[in-house]
């Protein structure tokens, strides 16, 4: 049982390493290119909400895979810090909410997007290049968000089972390992007890039947000396 435990909570601890370093390298891309982003969209003309959004969004995301992946990298390792661990799992799903919806927005207002960019493309000093990037790794971006959703509720679920793994602290498992001990001692007890019973069960049948010998040897010599008295006594009669 604690070798089980001990092999699922290495590979718990192998996934969520896999998955910081994975949020760790999106995170830091989506910070760059919202960063990015934002220059080229503030020396622009803005109208409405919408292109702030596609740069606040990232921004958004990016600091939060960032900060989501430290608190469990941190959580996993370090004993001090097992509270994080707990806080990175449930920062995973509001944060996965927010990825999917980034993500979906992305598709439904991409065109939105594109038709600003080529609007204002020379007030944001974007080149032709630039410009067909964006388009391109567009729908990259917007993919990898749901995918990166999708990761926060694996994230979820593995960070607290690896939570319940870690919390099983010494005490616990000497508890486990005492209980081991005591069905052990159980069983050799129990073992005891049936040799114990075969030997007694065998005793009482070899006492039984050396007893029975015994008076066999005892009545065979009581009718031998019963004869002997007979014939004694017929002597003596004819004698007489």
């Amino acid at each position: 049982m604690a070798c089980g435990r001990c092999c699922c909570k290495t590979c718990f601890q192998g996934f969520l390493a896999l998955l910081n370093a994975v949020d760790i390298l999106s995170g830091a891309l989506l910070l760059a290119y919202a960063i990015w982003l934002e220059s080229k969209i503030h020396h622009g003309e803005t109208t409405g909400t919408t292109p702030e959004a596609f740069w606040a969004l990232p921004l958004v995301i990016g600091a939060g895979l960032v900060i989501n992946s430290s608190l469990s990298f941190a959580g996993s390792v370090f004993q001090s810090c097992r509270c994080s661990l707990c806080l990175s799992a449930w920062l995973s799903l509001p944060l996965a909410v927010l990825e999917i919806s980034a993500g979906i927005t992305c598709f439904v207002r991409q065109n939105y997007f594109f038709n600003y960019l080529d609007d204002h493309q020379e007030d944001m000093n974007l080149s032709d290049a630039n410009i067909d990037n964006i388009k391109k790794y567009f729908k990259v971006v917007a993919i990898a968000l749901l995918v990166l959703g999708g990761l926060q509720v694996v994230r979820f679920v593995f960070s607290r089972k690896l939570r319940q793994y870690i919390h099983l602290d010494a005490r616990e498992f000497e508890d486990l390992m005492a209980q081991e001990e005591a069905d052990a001692r159980h069983r050799m007890s129990q073992k005891r007890e049936e040799i114990r019973d075969k030997y007694d069960g065998l005793r009482s049948k070899y006492r039984t039947k050396y007893s029975n010998l015994q008076v066999s040897s005892g009545q065979e010599a009581l009718l031998g000396a019963d004869a002997g008295a007979q014939n004694d006594a017929e002597g003596d009669l004819d004698f007489a």
